[in-house]
């Protein structure tokens, strides 16, 4: 696929995540994810003294930690966060190996063999950040030290006033170093994707990219929010449209019970996000609202359905919609997936003119000489 290494190429990141084997590979893990976050999340909130039927009534499947729970119910919730992002990062990883093989021109690349890439350099983007992480505690370890140090009387003054300068430029340093934590987070697995990297080298490019690029990786990146929240509403409309469809088409014959499957079905579903968020709850209750799902804000409080058909029926109902949320979902973060690859590829081209895409297939031919080498030897044997 040609490029022209400028803001234009992350346009086709709205074409390039419209691809079933992505969609694919993101929508499962996405739901995989989730599981693991709702068995820790429900299990920190049980443990903290919420009844089960509590829980299920707030939140459904996307329970939410409140204020004033016990450590240990914050410890299970970060677990399950960190589970969530190691699946995410998979994920990520392989959709990004199959758009830098697509746009190397192998429309081919199979689900398979990306899965099997993100989990075999599965260190290399995942140790990324937790290498950032660990040297940003051992700044704060040595600040602590410092403070205690300076207990001491007399002795602890003078020596806090010697080291103010490097603690004031140590300061510095963290929050550089969380900056580059933040795009570690999301160039990590893209970078591994388009040159099988390891740890370092790929902090290295993190780094690079952050100090050389910033500019370009802070417009395009904002290009590429605005690209993906249109992609998922666009997406997400047309989807609830075609939802409409099929609910008008199959109540044409059994309208009863196709209404009462759907009614019930709300009783499992509830995709607003809680209350605490802020402007975030606001937004997005309005436009459940406005689409005139008013119904998935606040669920059905009880599931009584006149037969176990209905019932069963209900719950296939339910299971869709969640899946099609995902898919739906899936499509906005194959977006930004497929465009921060976009955006890596562009930023190498700027700060080290260098194609990847090219230095692939020059790799590959290097490889042939030797090929033939070894071809000739039996002949000269003979």
């Amino acid at each position: 696929m040609k490029l022209h290494y400028n803001y234009k190429d992350i346009f086709k990141s709205i074409r390039l995540a419209f691809s079933l084997k992505k969609l694919a590979i993101m929508t499962i893990s996405i739901f995989v994810a989730f599981i693991f976050y709702n068995i820790f999340s429900y299990l920190a909130l049980l443990i903290s003294g919420y009844s089960f039927n509590e829980i299920w009534h707030s939140f459904r499947f996307f329970p939410f930690l409140t204020n004033n729970l016990p450590y240990y119910s914050y410890i299970l919730w970060i677990i399950g966060i960190i589970s969530f992002l190691i699946i995410f990062f998979i994920a990520q990883n392989a959709v990004a190996k199959i758009t830098f093989e697509q746009l190397r021109g192998d429309e081919f690349f199979e689900i398979k063999e990306s899965l099997k890439f993100a989990f075999k350099n599965f260190k290399s983007y995942f140790f990324s950040p937790l290498f950032l992480i660990a040297f940003i505690i051992l700044i704060i370890i040595a600040g602590i030290i410092l403070a205690l140090i300076g207990k001491i009387p007399y002795f602890g003054d003078i020596f806090v006033g010697i080291m103010s300068i490097p603690a004031f430029c140590a300061s510095i340093f963290i929050l550089y170093l969380l900056i580059i934590l933040f795009f570690s987070l999301i160039l990590s697995p893209i970078i591994v994707g388009c040159t099988n990297s390891d740890t370092f080298d790929t902090l290295f490019e993190v780094f690079s990219c952050v100090n050389e690029q910033p500019a370009r990786l802070i417009w395009y990146s904002i290009i590429l929010k605005v690209l993906s929240f249109l992609g998922f509403l666009i997406f997400g409309y047309a989807t609830f449209i075609s939802i409409k469809i099929g609910k008008t088409i199959l109540s044409i014959l059994i309208p009863d019970k196709i209404n009462e499957a759907f009614s019930l079905a709300h009783y499992f579903i509830k995709i607003s996000p809680p209350e605490n968020t802020g402007f975030y709850y606001q937004f997005w209750s309005n436009l459940i609202e406005r689409l005139g799902l008013f119904y998935l804000l606040e669920p059905n409080i009880s599931f009584i359905p006149n037969n176990w058909g209905i019932a069963v029926l209900s719950i296939f109902f339910a299971l869709t919609f969640y899946l099609l949320y995902l898919f739906v979902l899936s499509y906005g973060v194959n977006i930004w997936t497929t465009g921060q690859t976009l955006v890596y590829l562009n930023l190498v081209k700027k700060k080290d003119d260098r194609d990847l895409l090219e230095e692939k297939e020059e790799k590959e031919e290097i490889i042939t000489p030797t090929e033939e080498k070894k071809e000739e030897q039996p002949k000269e044997e003979g």
